[in-house]
């Protein structure tokens, strides 16, 4: 290195430490710090979602394959009807217990949806032993407010059940129904949820084991 050349770097190095960084390299540092926040927000969003599938993977299974059996199992009143439900909630009489492993006690049960808590509820009641005059869907449905509820499956967003007519010969828009309070039991259900900005759709045949009556 000349002379000249050591001459000025070392002039340069005694401006800079009197006069600090420059604006550009403030510039530079500020834009490379808000870079690396960035990407640490994104790899933590990332990972939070995948823990968030693989946490949610076992719930999601255990409401499937719970409410699926005990759809399987419908408990049908005499003169009243097999189920009611909307898009956030569906009870039903069933001959599995989920209380007792799915054992052959005939109860009512409730699924229910609450959007703030991003939550499915589950509860149930031991129907009332009857002779002569089985119990009335609706009295029932009553007393099952009573009971306390578990948490069957959390993290779930814009859950909603859908209802297919007996009647439906395809799986279209047209035959979707919000609500179900008639007598009939619908064909399929269909569950739709999102976990973690993924959509799912769950398909709940009530036809397999379902219809059996409270006098047989």
């Amino acid at each position: 290195m000349s002379v000249d050349a050591q001459r000025w770097f070392h002039r340069t190095a005694r401006n800079r430490q009197k006069n600090g960084f420059t604006l550009i390299e403030i510039l530079v540092v500020l834009v490379i710090s808000v870079g690396l926040v960035i990407t640490m927000a994104l790899l933590f969003r990332t990972v939070a979602q995948t823990a968030l599938l693989l946490r949610g993977s076992n719930d999601e299974w255990t409401l499937q394959n719970k409410l699926r059996e005990q759809l399987r199992h419908l408990l049908i009143l005499p003169g009243e009807p097999a189920l009611a439900g909307d898009q956030k909630e569906i009870i039903f009489t069933t001959w599995k217990s989920q209380r007792d492993n799915h054992s052959g006690k005939p109860v009512i049960a409730q699924y229910r949806y609450e959007v703030s808590e991003r939550v499915v509820f589950y509860r149930e009641m031991d129907l009332p032993a009857w002779w002569a005059k089985p119990p009335k869907f609706a009295e029932i449905r009553f007393l099952l407010a009573q009971a306390p509820e578990t948490r069957v499956a959390k993290g779930i967003e814009d859950l909603q059940l859908l209802y297919v007519a007996p009647e439906a010969t395809e799986l279209s828009l047209a035959n979707l129904q919000v609500s179900w309070q008639k007598p009939e039991i619908p064909r399929i259900m269909q569950l739709n949820f999102t976990r973690a900005a993924r959509p799912y759709s769950l398909y709940l045949e009530t036809r397999g084991l379902a219809a059996q009556t409270a006098n047989k």
